[in-house]
């Protein structure tokens, strides 16, 4: 039975508390440098897949129990320092705070970390949104105007857009904060960007291919629940794209007794889900029938429409891989259709030889069974030979692959394209 301690201090004297209560400061801030070299080094060597996690960022909110907003600071902090080693000094002694390095984050490159570091200690937010004013001043905001919905409105008049009012607007920048649903593409983001390789200072320019990857890192949309039953969603979109939006919300006009944008987006993902099913996982409303769905075709690298289906329904459409400790995967993100046994150790497209795994522990499988150094080197080439589709018209001639001698015995797990 776990004992239950009391959390108390009422019979510590006022100055014993003030020392007491700056120790703890001080511990505090050197447990997080300490954590956060812990953290860049165990998501450098991807201990987060093994475990059962997608990514760094689940498996901070969901093993280490941190908040979103924490994982997140925390995360993007320890891939700074590990490119900027004295960021660790400036978090252990209190001189550069999560939320500071954050804000500077974009900005951080081998030829500004220095002055930027240094302009940056002892500063409150808001003085280092100034001192990134002055590195990268951005051009000023026209004044707009628009009027608010009375008071007695519905909700719906309060978060939809009539089509009158759907217009492109100028609007003032909000508060340099970042939505939790801006977080997450940060942790997948980055794993697409270096899936082969762990960035380095300066190893693809100035800032290495890791800065590249956070730069193009934007909080583009943010949502709110309003209720069980609605979601306020805000979102930027591209010109083309609410260009497409207009014309869809005409083309649907027929069918729509208002043109409200959420009818309009229900309506668009009724006719677009069923495409997207059927084109992952095969779904039909009349699927052909067959004598038994555990037969798989004569091609074990194609997976039959009735096995995709099945499989699909089995797994709940989500990532089969359970960790170490038990801990099976939540991704429904990058859902790939894979072999447990190879294709080229006589595995075929059954129900039963045929899971579901997210991109990461596809990844992650494939090197345990055929081996790391086969896996990077088939990847090496698939790279090289993607780079030569690209250049088919210059004459290039797809490149050899290194493995094609072991073909006949391994090859990476199966993929779906």
């Amino acid at each position: 039975m776990r004992a239950t301690r009391i959390w108390s201090l009422k019979s510590l004297s006022d100055e014993l508390l003030d020392r007491e209560y700056a120790v703890r400061v001080r511990s505090d801030r050197a447990s997080t440098a300490e954590l956060l070299l812990y953290l860049g080094e165990m998501e450098a060597r991807k201990r987060y897949v093994p475990a059962g996690y997608s990514s760094m960022f689940r498996f901070c909110v969901e093993c280490g129990r941190m908040s979103e907003d924490v994982a997140y600071k925390r995360i993007r902090s320890a891939r700074l320092a590990r490119r900027f080693p004295a960021i660790y000094d400036r978090i252990a002694d209190g001189r550069i705070t999560l939320s500071a390095l954050v804000l500077l984050a974009p900005q951080l490159t081998a030829h500004t970390v220095e002055h930027l570091l240094a302009g940056a200690e002892h500063k409150t937010n808001e003085q280092v949104k100034l001192l990134l004013a002055e590195i990268a001043p951005r051009p000023d905001v026209p004044t707009t105007e628009r009027p608010n919905a009375p008071a007695s409105s519905s909700a719906s008049t309060n978060v939809s857009t009539s089509s009158a009012e759907l217009a492109v607007r100028p609007v003032a920048p909000s508060e340099c904060t970042t939505p939790t649903e801006s977080k997450v593409p940060l942790a997948e983001e980055r794993d697409r960007a270096s899936a082969t390789q762990q960035a380095e200072p300066d190893a693809a320019g100035p800032a290495g291919p890791a800065a590249a990857a956070e730069r193009r890192i934007a909080p583009r949309s943010h949502q709110t629940p309003l209720s069980p039953t609605s979601m306020y969603i805000g979102t930027t979109l591209p010109m083309v794209v609410y260009e497409q939006l207009q014309e869809a919300r005409e083309l649907l006009s027929h069918r729509l007794e208002s043109r409200e944008l959420s009818e309009v987006l229900e309506a668009m993902l009724a006719i677009t889900l069923p495409v997207l099913r059927k084109q992952k996982f095969a779904e039909s409303a009349s699927p052909r029938s067959t004598r038994d769905l555990r037969h798989g075709s004569r091609n074990a690298r194609q997976i039959p429409a009735h096995v995709k289906r099945a499989v699909w329904e089995r797994d709940g459409g989500r990532c089969t891989f359970v960790g170490t400790g038990g801990h099976r995967c939540t991704s429904r993100e990058r859902i790939e259709f894979d072999h447990r046994v190879p294709v080229t150790k006589s595995g075929e497209a059954t129900v039963e030889n045929v899971r579901l795994l997210c991109h990461a522990h596809n990844q992650f499988e494939a090197d345990r069974v055929l081996g790391e150094g086969f896996m990077k080197a088939k990847r090496a080439w698939s790279a090289a030979a993607q780079r030569s589709r690209a250049a088919i018209g210059t004459g290039n001639a797809i490149p050899e692959d290194p493995a094609s001698e072991n073909a006949g015995r391994t090859s990476p797990l199966e993929l779906e394209t």
